[in-house]
């Protein structure tokens, strides 16, 4: 299984946990008013759930680059408190399926998201503190696109991601370590 189909696992075991206690908590009556209405259990927290994603979709647009769902967490939960986990992976399953979310696969990475519509772009990666920073750079790569290479390889695309260290770290450290890259030994 890989490691999004058991982010995917976790996040529905979570949200049925989730849903049997809501249930549990609250009386016939408004388990009723809530049937009769046709919707969910979710209509009665609605509010809740608003403010929710929004402190989710504020975290991703204020940040860097991508960030982990762990990450998104605990940005999110300065905003929302008691803001869980599950909740963070359940919205996020609900924006990327509605197209408002985009899911970016680092190597040696956990998967992290980011706001839709960025169109192309690079990501660098400090190896030191792991914060992940989207690049506004011109692409490199660009004029490889739909160019057919030696034995017959045709480019039809590329992803690009720049290790090294963060301004911060390049400060704290004197700008002389060189760390080595993730997975490279």
């Amino acid at each position: 299984m890989t490691e999004r189909e058991n982010e995917k696992a976790f996040s529905l075991w979570i949200e049925s946990t989730l849903n049997h206690a809501y249930c549990q908590r609250h009386t016939q009556q408004d388990r009723e008013r809530t049937l009769v209405s046709g919707q969910l259990w979710y209509d009665a927290t609605m509010q809740r759930g608003t403010a929710q994603r929004r402190a989710i979709l504020e975290a991703l647009h204020e940040a860097p680059g991508p960030l982990t769902a762990q990450e998104l967490h605990g940005r999110a939960r300065e905003a929302v408190e008691g803001l869980g986990l599950a909740t963070v992976y359940r919205n996020l399953n609900e924006l990327e399926r509605s197209g408002q979310v985009v899911s970016v696969h680092l190597p040696g990475d956990a998967t992290r998201y980011e706001p839709s519509g960025r169109g192309h772009h690079h990501h660098f990666r400090c190896v030191r503190c792991d914060t992940v920073f989207e690049l506004d750079v011109g692409c490199p790569l660009a004029l490889l696109e739909d160019v057919t290479l030696p034995g017959g390889l045709q480019v039809t695309g590329h992803e690009l991601v720049l290790f090294g260290l963060c301004r911060e770290c390049a400060k704290a450290s004197g700008g002389h370590a060189r760390p080595s890259v993730p997975g490279s030994g």
